[in-house]
């Protein structure tokens, strides 16, 4: 899930109002935290923690978002990989 321009406690509020509906919850929860800027001028580029776009339309933050999601679920899983990484494998 990717929200935008909430302060702490609606984020907190509409998190807690979702539990219900959960299953199976992860211990701990990822989150990405990015800066965006609106910059008419010059390329489209993230420096330093921040996405600078041409214009704030529908299309270019989805797919910022869609970033971030697969972001937060790569470092979810990075962890497990990396295990696995390192178990020998079988040889028979």
């Amino acid at each position: 899930m990717v929200l935008f321009d909430l302060e702490p406690a609606a984020e907190v509020a509409f998190l807690r109002s979702l539990r219900p509906f959960i299953h199976e919850p992860f211990e701990r929860g990822d989150s990405e935290e990015i800066l965006l800027r609106l910059e008419l001028q010059g390329p489209e580029r993230v420096e330093n923690g921040i996405v600078f776009l041409q214009q704030f339309s529908l299309e270019r933050i989805q797919v910022v978002a869609d970033i971030l999601a697969k972001s937060v679920v790569l470092a979810h899983y990075e962890p497990f990989t990396a295990t696995a990484e390192e178990t020998p494998e079988r040889t028979n």
